[in-house]
Order: C-alpha cells, then structure tokens, then sequence
C-alpha cells in the first residue's frame, strides 16, 4: 500500500484521478452503488456493506488513476432458532486448518476427521 501511493505521488497520478466505480450485486434487483473517486477524494477510506450477496458482486470501475478494491467475505450457518437438531448425535465431524506462512497464504493444509 505504501508503495502504491508512493508511486502515485511520484508520478503525479493524483491529479488526474478520476474514476467511476459501479458496485453491482447480481442477486439483488435494485440500483448499483456508485462511488466517485476524484483528486479530492482520494485519500478518503471508503466502505459500504452490501447485504444478502448470493451471487456475484461485479466492480466496474472506469476512469484515470489507481485504486484498490478489497472484499471482505463471510458466511454461516443459518440462524440457531431456525437449525433442526437431530434426535441423536449419529457424528461427529472435526476440522482443522493450517495456513502455511507463503507470501499470499495460498497453500492450506487441512484435516477432517470424522467420527
């Protein structure tokens, strides 16, 4: 990130940044979400939540200059009231993660035991 806005101030990117972001969620019929970043905005943090994403989530951005996008993820199980529980506990499944320390984490090491 640092790199980055080095860059952009080395090579005078932040004065003519100007870039249309369009936010679209497949599942969801309603407006796309908009976000204009211009020299004047740059340095804002922006940060929205979009709810009920059951699709995809298409970015679409056109302009000049550069920006970073990054996309939160996580799911669950339905909410507890509503989870049917067994009359017996037939199983038992237990999970464990290994992330292994690669520049990107992209390597995962994992163990399932069923019982």
């Amino acid at each position: 990130m640092q790199a980055l806005a080095e860059y952009s101030f080395r090579a005078r990117l932040r004065d003519v940044t100007n870039i249309d972001c369009t936010f679209e969620v497949t599942s969801q019929p309603v407006t796309p979400l908009e976000v204009k970043i211009t020299n004047e905005s740059l340095s804002t943090y922006h940060s929205f939540e979009l709810e009920n994403v059951w699709g995809h989530v298409n970015l679409m951005a056109k302009g000049s200059g550069q920006a970073i996008a990054q996309l939160e993820v996580s799911w669950g199980v339905d909410v507890l009231g509503f989870i049917e529980q067994p009359h017996k506990k037939y199983f038992e499944l237990d999970v464990w993660e290994k992330y292994h320390q690669f520049r990107n984490k992209s390597i995962i090491t994992t163990t399932v035991c069923a019982k």
